[in-house]
Formats: C-alpha cells, structure tokens, sequence
C-alpha cells in the first residue's frame, strides 16, 4: 500500500511539473470587447476598443484601455502593474474596481481604487487622475 501511494504522489509531482513548463510566459491577450466573463494574462491585458462590461479581468503585467471611448463599468480589474483607463463606471452606476501599483484615468464616476493596502472609494467623478500612495494614504493628483 505504501509503495502504492509513493507512485502516486511521484505521478502527481510529475504532471504538476509538466503542466508548469507547458506555462506561457509574458502573454499579451488583445481584446476589442469583453462582456461578462474572466480573462486571465500572464503579462497584458490590451483593450482595444468598446472596452469592458461586468467582467473580472486579472494581469501579471498591466491592463490598458486604447480606444477614447472605451468604458470599465461594473467590473473588477486587477494588474500587477499599473491599469490605465479611459472612462470608468458610468452616469447611472456601474461601480468598477481596480487593483494595481499604478493607477490612471481618464474618467472615473464611482468605485474602487485599490494600491496595496490602501483603498479609496470614489463617490464623484474623477477626470484626468492618477492615484498613488502619498503621506500614508491613497491620494488623486491631476494625471496630465
């Protein structure tokens, strides 16, 4: 019976390491759109042009909005970078998270912005901010 489960927990090391090596490394994953799913990269996320509805996006590298009227609304976007946005959640709700170390928008109505351990709710629109870390706390300044 030992012998049993020494084999099968080779097996199992085995094919975990066959799995890491067959890995991609630095993907960049281009979309035009994204309505209601989850998208994982591990390097770029690049939104080309609508941009994001109800949607849970994660990158190790950043995640970047191209198009002027490209929109984020009711969504969660995670970077392990910097995510740069163009307009974030919308008039009449659409709350957006974004977690990253760096943080730009162009236009943010309401949601969250998340910097390590630091949060900052946004209950007005924002335009033209870039959010960083200041005095120990989470601070706006003008991002032009």
């Amino acid at each position: 019976m030992k012998d049993l489960l020494y084999r099968l927990q080779y097996s199992l090391i085995e094919a975990s390491e066959m799995v890491k090596r067959c890995e991609e490394k630095q993907v960049t994953i281009e979309l035009q759109q994204c309505n209601y799913s989850e998208v994982r990269s591990n390097g770029d996320i690049l939104i080309r042009k609508e941009g994001v509805l109800k949607s849970s996006l994660y990158a190790n590298g950043n995640i970047i909005f191209y198009d002027k009227s490209a929109v984020c609304r009711g969504s969660y976007l995670e970077a392990e970078n910097a995510i740069s946005a163009i307009q974030v959640g919308g008039e009449s709700g659409g709350e957006t998270t974004l977690k990253a170390q760096q943080i730009m928008v162009s236009k943010m109505y309401c949601g969250r912005v998340i910097i390590g351990r630091y949060v900052r709710d946004i209950m007005e629109p924002v335009e033209d901010a870039r959010f960083i870390i200041q005095n120990d706390r989470l601070s706006l300044q003008p991002g032009k």
